[in-house]
């Protein structure tokens, strides 16, 4: 028997022991336990060889080891979609909330939340669904509020307009009235002036209707295929009598999907304003070119204008603002509509500085190939 088992189950009363030994170049593994009578008392010393190979010894251990990793991944992976199944359930209602935040706008349409659960979470999805019925009924008095200050200020901007020419009017007609002598020698040129100021205020009211019922009721648009500069040119034909003044510039033939009728108010706008942009003093010189950048078709209307001032610059396109003193100030606020309208948009450059003054508006559609 080895004296280091004999050692260890004799002295050191282990109930067992197990070492490697090895005769010649054979190695073994040897376990020793006591062999007691019915008494406990120890009658010998039982060792138990183990002549299997060492190779064969680690190859079990590693696929108990491996058996082990596989039960753990196994559990692992089970845990893991546990999990995921428990917190999608309990994280459903809340992924419901987010999007409904997400959703939620002054003018969207806001959908309660549907949830029967009567927990804290249930109470959070309550006072949202409070909250946006709370939103719609202010955005339903919102809408109405816009509507009737806009109404209100557009009467007043037309009870404007109108008095301007009716003012004149009624003392033109007053002051003939007290001065008028059908025997007078100039009686006839004296009624034919009035007539004609009349008629005169009577064509601007006309116009002042016209303008104000134009923007109220834009013309639907009947979008079709049109070549941009063809349009351009045809716009420029019709402000010919300024001969030289208003030029287009050559270029390519650029094509977009608009309204024709809308184009063309939109150019006569444009160079309407340009014309009247430009002092007295000056010779007005209105170029109109056609080009294309970046998947857009621009239209540009440069003048040799004063420039538009810095204080103003933010209020060109709003409706009822004007820098002339005639005019309702509705022809660029329209441009922009229509421009808007056929998918594009509208902007300018401009400059105050002596020497340099002027103004762009550039025209940007969608282009076709």
């Amino acid at each position: 028997m080895d004296p280091e088992a004999y050692r260890r189950l004799a002295f050191a009363s282990q109930s067992a022991f197990m070492q490697d030994e090895q005769i010649g170049t054979a190695s073994y593994s040897t376990a020793y336990a006591p062999f007691r009578n019915d008494r406990g008392t120890v009658l010998a010393y039982l060792a138990m060889p183990y002549f299997a190979r060492q190779s064969e010894l680690e190859q079990e251990k590693a696929a108990g080891f491996a058996a082990l990793v596989n039960l753990f991944a196994l559990l692992f992976l089970l845990s893991a979609l546990a999990a995921a199944l428990i917190t999608a359930w309990t994280t459903r209602p809340l992924d419901l909330l987010r999007k409904g935040l997400e959703r939620i706008g002054l003018g969207a349409r806001n959908v309660p939340i549907a949830y029967a659960g009567n927990d804290e979470l249930g109470q959070l999805v309550q006072v949202y669904n409070t909250k946006v019925e709370e939103l719609r009924r202010s955005a339903e008095r919102l809408a109405r509020s816009e509507r009737e200050s806009a109404w209100r200020e557009m009467a007043q901007q037309v009870a404007h307009e109108i008095k301007n020419p009716l003012t004149p009017m009624k003392l033109a007609i007053q002051h003939f009235q007290r001065t008028w002598t059908p025997d007078a020698p100039d009686a006839k040129p004296r009624l034919e002036k009035l007539t004609a100021g009349l008629v005169e205020q009577i064509d601007t009211l006309g116009r002042i209707a016209g303008e104000f019922s134009d923007f109220a009721q834009m013309p639907p648009a009947h979008p079709q295929r049109l070549n941009l500069r063809a349009i351009a040119a045809t716009a420029v034909s019709l402000f010919a009598g300024n001969t030289g003044t208003v030029q287009l510039k050559e270029g390519p033939e650029v094509m977009v999907n608009a309204d024709k009728e809308h184009l063309l108010r939109v150019l006569n706008n444009l160079i309407k304003n340009a014309l009247q942009a430009v002092p007295d003093e000056v010779l007005p010189r209105i170029e109109v070119s056609v080009s294309s950048r970046d998947g857009m078709a621009v239209l540009e209307v440069c003048d040799n204008g004063s420039g538009i001032p810095a204080d103003v610059s933010d209020k060109i396109f709003t409706p009822n603002f004007t820098t002339k003193s005639s005019g309702m100030g509705l022809g660029l606020a329209m441009v922009k509509r229509m421009v808007e309208q056929a998918g594009g948009n509208v902007r300018f450059e401009t400059s105050t500085e002596s020497g340099k003054t002027g103004t762009s508006f550039f025209v940007e559609l969608p282009l076709l190939p």
